[in-house]
């Protein structure tokens, strides 16, 4: 219900936002299975490679991540419960992530 909820008040920011900068924003929350981690060179750029578990097709999404040390807790071929948005033509961007039905992490 929790995740439900923080779910909801991502989506309603991310919407408020949106019609104050006239950009387009896509946002979208569901399960993510991770299938690989990358980084740029320069260490400038991290990204994770996943797809929406629940999607027939499994397309797998480029979505970049925006702090080192969240990117480093996330392990290759896992599952976790996101939210993730996009900006016009700009690459996804993770905004929230956590681990599927765990009670114990702070919010």
């Amino acid at each position: 219900m929790k995740r439900m909820l923080s779910i909801l008040v991502v989506s309603i920011c991310l919407l408020v936002m949106s019609a104050c900068t006239g950009a387009s924003i896509t946002s979208t929350a569901s399960d993510l299975h991770v299938v690989n981690k990358g980084y740029s060179e320069d260490y400038k750029h991290a990204w994770i490679i996943a797809y929406d578990l629940y999607s027939e097709k499994q397309v797998k999404k480029k979505i970049m991540v925006e702090n080192p040390m969240v990117w480093n807790l996330i392990e290759k071929e896992k599952t976790y419960s996101t939210s993730y948005s996009k900006e016009g033509n700009k690459p996804w961007k993770l905004d929230q992530i956590e681990h599927i039905g765990d009670k114990e992490t702070l919010r």
